[in-house]
């Protein structure tokens, strides 16, 4: 059957605004990304687009309810990972966001009981479409990114090196090269062997009159 044209315009409201929050999430995680979440988001897109490949074999009911569905999953996952990399305060307002998606989905749930023509089907798989080419470039930022711990750590390792380094310098400050120790030792030993022949000579000799 057909559902009531307003109650079809609040759900594609209502996935416009599920896109709108994706987009400010994904603007908010310009921060470092664990590796663990970024696997954790790597699984969630391909379980994203296994879904996507089963979308014809299910009813429109429960299409709409797994996009409803994943639409929230993606969201608390980015609000997860956000939590470690923004102010408490904005992390709160955050999590305020995610109850009230939840309860308008829940709100929609309900109204949405019957079935939408196949135009407007296809119109909610493109916007379901959009969702994980957003997820994909999420997924791509993440890749060049490094926990805050990992520059830390170098940049302890770079401090250590130019300690280091100051103190070669100063140790070379005290030192000759080697070549010329070597020759200033041979000079050594040469008069050494000079001073030992001159005495054996000396002791044959008596002084001269």
């Amino acid at each position: 059957g057909m559902v009531d044209k307003s109650e079809y315009d609040a759900v594609g409201d209502e996935l416009q605004r599920g896109l709108k929050e994706i987009e400010r999430l994904k603007k908010s995680i310009e921060a470092m990304v664990p590796r663990t979440v970024l696997n954790e988001a790597e699984e969630t897109i391909q379980r994203v687009q296994q879904e996507n490949q089963n979308l014809h074999e299910r009813t429109k009911s429960m299409v709409l309810k797994e996009v409803e569905n994943s639409l929230t999953a993606q969201i608390e996952r980015l609000q997860a990972l956000n939590g470690t990399l923004v102010p408490k305060a904005e992390y709160e307002t955050l999590q305020d966001d995610v109850v009230r998606l939840n309860q308008e989905i829940e709100r929609l749930k309900r109204t949405v009981e019957g079935m939408v023509p196949k135009v407007q089907h296809v119109q909610l798989e493109d916007q379901h479409k959009t969702c994980v080419s957003e997820l994909e470039s999420l997924r791509q930022a993440a890749l060049g990114m490094v926990p805050k711990e990992e520059l830390s750590r170098s940049q302890q390792r770079v401090n250590e090196l130019l300690s280091e380094v100051e103190w070669l310098k100063s140790s070379v400050a005290n030192m000759v090269p080697q070549p010329q120790y070597a020759a200033c030792n041979e000079q050594v030993l040469q008069l050494q062997l000079e001073i030992k022949r001159l005495h054996a000579c000396m002791e044959g000799m008596v002084p001269r009159e």
